[in-house]
């Protein structure tokens, strides 16, 4: 009890004191500039006070280039973000000249010291920049012309800013889109890309041409004074009615709209005097022009905000590219493709129809716009259309031996789900138009290619003696051989057959262990839809096949039985497909092959186009001349032409009957 009244006696007098502390008046003195005397402290209104003296305090020093916030706390007893919060509001009402944070060049993060925006790139102090890609809803981007009384006045760029002290990135870009705009800004359409103070950019005047180092820092000339900053770069999608709200005004003398951002690249590589160094600094890199491109196009669907953005490596040749993104709602891949609309529909109303019948693809998701069918399920920005799918997380049977990944269960599920998806594609009719015609044997056009290497490799002694020359011209008989088997074997009847039975057939066109998600034998995903097309089954089931052998160099006639047996539990193969499997064997072998004789389908080796232009070999050549400069693709050469050989030494006709039901 006695306890008790001690604790309440206690609690009235801290009551009392505080209470009486309310009616107190604060002392101090002020002289000089410098704040002396005693504070009595009052709980309610010291802060407020100390505001107040703080702001006379900075204004009759508004002179003073730089100040250290630690001295501040001290001098006032405030907390960093008050005092900074104070220049913020005294910089806004034009009542003291801007003052920006030294950051640290190593960290990017604040070092407690502030300085007048002429001190910082008189001494080259490292600074934040906020700058925002303004985009239309057809994703568009929209450039600004710089105005008279500016930096690198008449060029054209993108918003920027610098931060204020007491500012953050995204404050700074949401108050330079509203000052434009004249209205609060719609949040859910602001995009950053990548984390805050991603980029920099270093200029000075002993940088006379462009140029990024190994870690993605850009230089530029910049007379008389030296920028060091630190960018974030945020993506802005104006609604119409904020569009046409847009206005010159200081600073600035027009906006233009960019129809293709990549011919604008063009333009501004040959004419860089034209554009200001933020523009050069995000769109000279393909790389960072692409993941700019994926954050506009994913402004387009509800399935978040991008934290991530990964290009996937695809090999040589591949026209279309898939980007990993990782959004606040999962992660997902955004598809750029070259195809048309007609293309695009036939590809995206064949998808989702097996989809829709359960085949393990991955999801494809509509955008916000409300589009008829199927053209709700892409976006087009420029000449290109994107795609957005679900990730499908699992493995890629990625390694060149088969045999430590593929095993019989493996093998007979990945079957059955081509079994399925070709039962599925029967009687399907796909909207648009398919992006290879007909069967796509184009026999006589590779008998031409391998003619003309044979004939350039005869007239050049040098590339005809060296060993990979040796070795195309020991496998040309062969080539030619096969060549020729495939057109006497299956024109005109078999052909003829297989596609007036299966001439409505959707296939997958590359269905192979590359393109396959697995989780642990079962397969999770079939992916990789850029040879969708109109064909023959048996094409698909050649891809397997060979994608399945354990030993690259022959062709395992237990594998085969063994798939086409599995294939048949769900799925009826006639007995003219058993007869043509060989043939299709041959020919899905023969295409890459025939990669050596195309100089088109060289061209874009970054690895080796530039020692191939070098070497003087004639571009017929080239294809043997990477032979000898990557052992590699040498070896590719050699296994597939010791499949040729083993196709023949196998009896097909005792496999055709065996199988045949």
């Amino acid at each position: 009890m006695e306890k008790k009244n001690l604790l309440k006696r206690g609690s009235l007098f801290i009551l009392f004191t505080f209470f009486l502390f309310q009616e107190r008046t604060i002392e101090n003195i002020r002289e000089g500039g410098e704040l002396k005397g005693q504070f009595i402290f009052s709980l309610r209104r010291i802060r407020k006070d100390s505001l107040t003296l703080l702001k006379e305090f900075i204004r009759n020093n508004r002179e003073r280039e730089e100040f250290e916030i630690e001295e501040l706390v001290r001098q006032f007893n405030l907390s960093e973000p008050v005092i900074k919060r104070a220049f913020r509001d005294l910089i806004r009402a034009d009542e003291i000249p801007p003052y920006l944070d030294v950051l640290d060049p190593n960290t990017a993060l604040p070092t407690g010291k502030i300085a007048q925006i002429g001190v910082v790139f008189k001494k080259g102090y490292w600074h934040g920049t906020a700058h925002v890609v303004l985009i239309d809803e057809a994703g568009r981007i929209i450039l600004r012309l710089r105005g008279p009384g500016i930096s690198f006045p008449n060029t054209w760029d993108i918003l920027g800013t610098h931060l204020w002290t007491g500012e953050n990135y995204q404050d700074t870009a949401e108050t330079l889109i509203s000052s434009l705009t004249g209205s609060k800004i719609d949040p859910e359409r602001l995009f950053k890309v990548g984390r805050e103070g991603r980029f920099r950019k270093i200029g000075g005047p002993e940088e006379k041409v462009d140029r990024f180092d190994g870690q993605g820092v850009f230089y530029y000339s910049r007379p008389n004074s030296l920028d060091r900053e630190f960018s974030t770069l945020y993506i802005y999608r104006l609604s119409e009615k904020e569009k046409s709200a847009l206005k010159p005004g200081e600073g600035i003398i027009e906006f233009r709209i960019v129809e293709d951002i990549e011919n604008e690249v063009v333009n501004m590589e040959g004419n860089p005097q034209l554009y200001a160094p933020a523009m050069r600094q995000f769109f000279t890199l393909s790389e960072l022009r692409e993941e700019i491109r994926g954050h506009i196009v994913f402004s387009f669907y509800n399935l978040g905000k991008i934290e991530e953005f990964k290009i996937i490596p695809q090999g040589k040749g591949r026209h279309d590219r898939p980007y990993k993104v990782t959004s606040s709602s999962g992660n997902f891949v955004l598809y750029q493709t070259s195809m048309n609309i007609e293309h695009l529909r036939f590809h995206t109303s064949s998808l989702l129809h097996f989809i829709k019948n359960g085949l393990p693809l991955p999801r494809l998701y509509p955008i916000r716009e409300n589009k008829p069918f199927p053209d709700n399920f892409y976006v087009h920005i420029g000449d290109k259309y994107y795609l957005a799918y679900a990730y499908l997380e699992g493995s890629i049977l990625t390694s060149a031996d088969p045999r430590s990944l593929l095993n019989e269960n493996r093998i007979r599920n990945a079957t059955r789900e081509l079994a399925r998806w070709h039962w599925n594609a029967l009687n399907f009719k796909p909207l648009g138009k398919q992006r290879k015609e007909g069967f796509y044997m184009d026999i006589e056009e590779k008998e031409k290619l391998f003619s003309r290497l044979k004939e350039a490799l005869e007239n050049h002694p040098q590339m005809k003696n060296s060993y990979s020359g040796k070795e195309f011209l020991s496998a040309y008989p062969l080539i030619m051989e096969s060549l020729r088997k495939i057109k006497t074997n299956i024109f005109p009847h078999i052909y003829n057959f297989l596609m007036d039975r299966d001439k409505a057939l959707v296939i997958h066109g590359d269905f192979s262990r590359y393109n396959l998600i697995f989780n642990g034998d079962e397969v999770k995903g079939i992916v990789d839809f850029e040879q969708l097309q109109l064909n023959a089954r048996l094409w698909d089931i050649a891809h397997w096949i060979l994608s399945s052998r354990l030993d690259p160099k022959d062709l395992d006639m237990k594998l085969v039985e063994s798939v086409i047996t599995e294939y048949q539990k769900i799925n009826h193969l006639y007995g003219e497909e058993l007869i043509a499997l060989p043939e299709f064997i041959r020919w899905c072998i023969l295409i890459p092959i025939s990669y050596i004789a195309d100089y088109y389908k060289l061209q874009g080796h970054e690895r080796y186009e530039t020692l191939l232009r070098e070497s003087g070999i004639p571009t017929e050549l080239w294809g043997i001349k990477l032979m000898e400069l990557d052992r590699g693709i040498l070896d590719f050469f050699i296994r597939n032409i010791s499949t040729l050989k083993a196709i023949d030494e196998k009896d097909w006709q005792d496999f055709a009957k065996r199988l045949k039901r």
